[in-house]
């Protein structure tokens, strides 16, 4: 998940981009759900059992498993399960909380920086003023 700060010339433009993040993350863990559930189905099917022995090698910071790739996919697929459930419920929480933004940040001229932190939205800052500080024109223009 990716860390960084997005700029924002609206309290709205904030919501819907939090909202895609929702809707991403949402989106990306039902798949994942999808998957797994297709895995069990197909090993039910197969009658297979899993194997005890650990199929994983390491290779410098990442695992490999080329022994038995379904159930390599699988357990990845269920990290990701795992990793998905906070995204989901704290950016569903900052969302839920937005009209206490709303509240907070209501300056029709200011611009907001959004931290994210691991894909989490974790802090907005609100430059108060900043619109027309950054789109004042400055320059004389002669018609012609």
């Amino acid at each position: 998940m990716v860390s960084g700060m997005v700029w924002f010339s609206s309290l709205p433009d904030v919501k819907n981009y939090i909202q895609g993040l929702l809707d991403m993350y949402r989106s990306e863990n039902e798949k994942a759900t999808e998957f797994v559930a297709a895995m069990y189905r197909a090993l039910a099917e197969e009658g297979a059992h899993t194997k005890s022995a650990n199929t994983w090698a390491k290779v410098g910071s990442m695992l490999v498993n080329s022994e038995d790739p379904e159930r390599g996919k699988m357990e990845a697929a269920l990290q990701l399960l795992t990793d998905m459930k906070p995204l989901v419920s704290r950016t569903e929480e900052a969302l839920s909380q937005f009209m206490h933004l709303e509240d907070i940040a209501s300056s029709p001229d200011a611009a907001f920086v959004l931290c994210l932190r691991y894909g989490l939205p974790e802090r907005l800052i609100v430059e108060a003023n900043s619109r027309t500080e950054k789109f004042s024109l400055t320059d004389e223009y002669v018609t012609v």
